[in-house]
């Protein structure tokens, strides 16, 4: 199985982690990191399933989302139907300019990316 539909079909059942004591402390922990305020800009680089993407809308933020994952963009949609989610690869760059947010948030995502991707990610 290829990698891009190991984590598709992943993302399917992805949300079971919300149950997870660890992982909701984890999208705490990164909430708390990006020190969201109202009206402010962040990309939530790797959003799965929009479950840190909804925590920072619930802040106020202006949010933009990004995954690779028809499966993920799917469920975040249920979620939030007006969710703007863009879909694009970590692996590759990003379609927005230098500077268009105050924030960028990737939680749970660095680790399943290649080392070329994970550098092109955090550049």
């Amino acid at each position: 199985m290829a990698p891009f539909q190991l984590w598709d079909r992943y993302m399917r059942s992805y949300d079971f982690l919300t149950h997870v004591e660890s992982y909701s402390q984890n999208l705490r922990d990164v909430l708390t990191a990006a020190r969201p305020y109202p009206g402010c800009e962040i990309l939530d680089a790797g959003s799965g399933t929009g479950n840190l993407s909804l925590a920072l809308k619930a802040e106020g933020c202006n949010v933009v989302s990004c995954d690779f994952s028809p499966s993920a963009i799917a469920a975040h949609r249920a979620k939030d139907p007006q969710a703007n989610v863009v879909c694009a690869s970590l692996e590759q760059p990003l379609p927005f300019e230098t500077d268009q947010f105050d924030a960028v948030c990737c939680a749970s995502v660095l680790f399943a990316l290649t080392r070329a991707g994970c550098l092109s990610a955090l550049r």
